[in-house]
């Protein structure tokens, strides 16, 4: 996997990005944000820290069942040395919302030009640690003839005077500092071999072992990416053998976390069987072992061996491991968030195949892989994917046009959307009550249902709440609630009409609590269009937060940085010009463009239910 096929070359973006480090030399001519060595950063005088830390904590999700695949995406949300820190002004991004479908994600990058060290950029980070994904950065080596430089290795391996390695500790640091997870190490610079005398002693494979070794104990996830062998040689083994069954290895709790093994690990009869007995022998379970689909180019048009993989019941007898997955977007002959929806159902779930998997097509990662929704009850969302062509409050186009930013992302089903009747379901860029979009539900003649939601019951009681904030017509609404014991229908009553005249409040309640896992359908009856911007189940505070404060502001060079205490019962923050949204947060920090009129420039808090804070004024 090399950084040919990352990117097309280095850019010059403008900050503010995550960075991308290099071990030790910087190249000439690096990108600015890239211009830097790990070795020299410290996070207490970089000025771009409040930027730069995930606010998230780890959501806790239902442990999977001890046989279960889990899935591990690998995928880049922009350009190395181009990953925003608080979203953009367009829509055509990777808004990944499937997260309920996978296990691991890693945010990928690297190239020779645009540095090998990629920290996970703090809204990626926060949206999949909402969802309970933990999510890893990556270290990457690249082949020599992709401009990949012995010193780099040299300097990823440099030890102290005392015999320790001077980057794995830093290496946790960045990730604790930061808040992510772990680290995906994807070493092909060719390596010495161990008796080598021309070479420093630390280029060996038994040196980059014993640095895997040592990383994987002060992090939570070190994955290990199959491409190097004991020798020393880039060859990638597609499996585990003699060759590279050290680095797959964890005796005493030491190696890699996880294994990403290379793509064509169906290459011959009896190499996936070959795989697994090996791995069994090295007494490392199979779900550890994530066998490498590259969908880059082609998308959910990607053909795979998956009857190699899976047993004769269908299911996988390892993990799996998407490379690319972004890729999809390629497929797309013109850009259109309608399109790009599609295309990421067809990919995670298949849509257009229901039923029982059929040979050569894409089987939808849904159906190799059970889904684990991490959202307890109660909940409210407002269905936003974090992008949108313009950005609404309260069903008023706030200033915003087109935007994303992947942390104000709201709880989703893990499955979209699945309907019954006489009724079509899909989200709707054009009308949308909060953020950027609702549910579109289109009823032609009599009723129809549509699954909003799945999840663990959580701790509600008897007689609990649910509200939906819709835009509709002459219809009847109700909720269908399912769960242990069984189905409760209720339906839902008009209230008032709120700020914006077109949408309503519909009200109910559920009389008996809720126990296992939770599914809701929204149930509609009569012609029409019916607009669902707010779906909230259990007792949510309607109480606005707490205003940001202390809300200070610091004049600098690249422009002024906006802080203030982060707030955990805050979902993020909206900062305005006047009367206009001119950005969004979730770092406890924003950073205005340089040339910014400031005089009007505030700072509101928006809980989980989109209700609001008075907005605080950093300047007077």
């Amino acid at each position: 996997m090399s950084d040919a096929r990352f990117h097309e070359g280095p850019s010059t973006p403008e900050p503010p990005y995550a960075p991308a480090f290099y071990p030790g030399e910087v190249p000439v001519g690096a990108p600015s944000a890239s211009r830097r060595s790990l070795l020299d950063w410290h996070p207490a005088t970089d000025p771009d820290l409040p930027l730069l830390r995930s606010s998230v904590p780890l959501v806790n999700r239902a442990p999977r069942s001890a046989r279960a695949p889990r899935v591990m995406s690998l995928a880049a949300f922009g350009t190395t040395a181009a990953r925003s820190l608080q979203g953009g002004g367009t829509d055509r991004h990777y808004a990944f919302t499937h997260w309920a479908l996978i296990d691991l994600l890693v945010v990928w990058g690297g190239s020779a030009a645009e540095g090998l060290i990629v920290v996970p950029e703090a809204p990626v980070v926060d949206a999949g640690h909402r969802a309970g994904v933990p999510v890893l950065g990556t270290v990457f080596l690249p082949q020599r003839e992709h401009g990949g430089r012995p010193v780099w290795t040299d300097d990823l391996l440099a030890r102290d005077g005392a015999g320790e390695f001077l980057l794995t500790g830093r290496l946790a640091e960045v990730a604790a500092v930061l808040g992510f997870d772990g680290w995906f190490v994807n070493a092909e610079t060719q390596l010495e071999p161990d008796n080598a005398t021309s070479a420093p002693a630390r280029r060996t494979a038994a040196e980059m072992l014993a640095f895997v070794r040592d990383l994987s104990g002060r992090v939570d996830h070190m994955v290990w990416y199959d491409s190097l062998t004991r020798a020393g040689r880039i060859d990638w083994q597609d499996g585990v053998t003699d060759e590279n069954r050290d680095f797959v290895a964890r005796p005493e709790g030491a190696g890699p976390t996880e294994v990403f093994l290379n793509f064509n690990w169906a290459k011959s009869e009896g190499h996936v069987d070959a795989t697994l007995a090996e791995t069994a022998a090295l007494g490392r379970d199979a779900t550890d072992l994530f066998f490498g689909v590259d969908t880059e180019s082609a998308g959910s048009d990607t053909s795979v061996r998956w009857d190699a993989l899976t047993d004769s019941e269908g299911a996988p007898r390892g993990s799996i491991g998407i490379y690319r997955p972004e890729g999809s977007i390629r497929q797309l002959e013109h850009w259109s968030l309608e399109a790009f929806e599609q295309t990421e159902a067809r990919y995670w779930e298949a849509r257009e195949h229901p039923g029982p998997r059929v040979p050569g097509t894409w089987p939808g990662i849904a159906t190799l892989a059970p889904h684990r929704p991490p959202h307890p009850l109660p909940i409210a969302t407002a269905f936003t994917t974090g992008a949108g062509r313009e950005y609404r409050v309260d069903g008023v186009a706030s200033g915003i046009g087109r935007w994303y930013h992947l942390a104000v992302q709201d709880p989703m089903p893990p499955l979209r959307w699945v309907h019954e009747g006489g009724l079509t379901a899909a989200l709707d860029w054009d009308d949308a009550w909060q953020a950027g979009e609702s549910l579109r539900l289109t009823v032609g003649t009599g009723s129809g249902r549509v699954l909003v939601w799945q999840g663990p019951a959580g701790t509600l009681g008897h007689a609990w709440p649910v509200e939906v904030v819709a835009s509709a017509g002459d219809v009847a609404l109700a909720l269908s609630v399912v769960d242990a014991d069984g189905e409760q229908r209720v339906p839902l009553e008009p209230r008032v009409a709120v700020d914006e005249p077109t949408w309503r409040r519909w009200e109910g309640v559920v009389a008996r609590a809720p126990r296992g896992n939770v599914s809701v359908h929204l149930e509609v009856a009569g012609a029409g269009t019916v607009r669902v911007g707010m779906l909230v189940l259990g007792d949510v505070s309607t109480a606005p937060p707490a205003p940001p404060s202390p809300l200070t502001a610091r004049e600098r060079a690249d422009g002024v940085l906006l802080t203030w205490d982060r707030d955990p019962a805050v979902h993020h923050w909206e900062v305005l010009n006047g009367p206009r949204v001119v950005g969004l947060a979730t770092a406890g920090a924003f950073r205005l463009a340089p040339g910014t009129a400031t005089e009007m420039v505030s700072v509101r808090a928006v809980s989980p239910r989109w209700a609001r804070s008075t907005p605080a004024r950093p300047f007077s």
